[in-house]
């Protein structure tokens, strides 16, 4: 455990580097100290899950206990959104995604040259990058519009639900969500209540509005 904390631990110096896009920022100078120590922890957890995972993954590392590799995912998954939350109410949507994606190529270019990594197609490399690549894939998609996740997060829910969910009081964007996908076929549904129906009829109106 103690070998895998000083991996960790004693290059935390070099994820100092991923603040850098910050500097660049035009906010106020408080806001930046914050996104910067909020982006600054994020590697740090992330650096944590990606070694812990890595490491139960190839035999040649002596496994770590669940729980280090759990806590870590954890911990970076808390980082992340508190960290995503933040950046909502200072940047529009492309400075948080440049920012991102400048921090983690950052991250990762600085921490694949100072580890000993064999460039080679061992597990370990291969879950590192795989991971580090699903993280960042997370951050991405955090950075989207709140409206856009909703939608998101309907379509989902749509999509893994068992049988019929009546929408008569479901929220105004899953019954966005099904007009733009099923158009006027909402209303064809025979066992739709007077209420849906009434709610997708309006729905379809305001679209058509907003599109002429």
């Amino acid at each position: 455990m103690q070998q895998y904390l000083s991996l960790i631990f004693s290059s935390m110096p070099i994820n100092a580097l991923v603040v850098l896009p910050v500097l660049f920022l035009k906010i106020d100078k408080r806001e930046k100290i914050g996104l910067a120590i909020r982006l600054y922890i994020l590697s740090i957890f992330l650096i944590a899950s990606l070694v812990t995972i890595a490491s139960n993954c190839d035999s040649h590392f002596p496994s770590l206990p669940v729980w280090a590799m759990l806590l870590s995912v954890i911990l970076f998954g808390i980082a992340l959104v508190n960290y995503v939350k933040y950046s909502r109410n200072l940047l529009n949507k492309w400075k948080r995604r440049a920012l991102v994606l400048a921090s983690f190529l950052i991250l990762f270019a600085t921490r694949a040259s100072v580890s000993d990594f064999s460039y080679g197609m061992s597990t370990f490399t291969m879950v590192w990058y795989g991971t580090f690549i699903f993280a960042f894939l997370l951050a991405y998609i955090g950075t989207s519009d709140v409206d856009k996740l909703d939608s998101l997060s309907a379509g989902l829910t749509s999509a893994t639900s068992q049988g019929r969910v009546d929408k008569s009081y479901a929220p105004q964007h899953e019954i966005d969500h099904d007009v733009n996908i099923k158009g006027k076929d909402v209303l064809n549904d025979p066992s739709a209540s007077l209420i849906e129906r009434q709610r997708y009829s309006d729905a379809i109106k305001k679209k058509e509005n907003q599109e002429d």
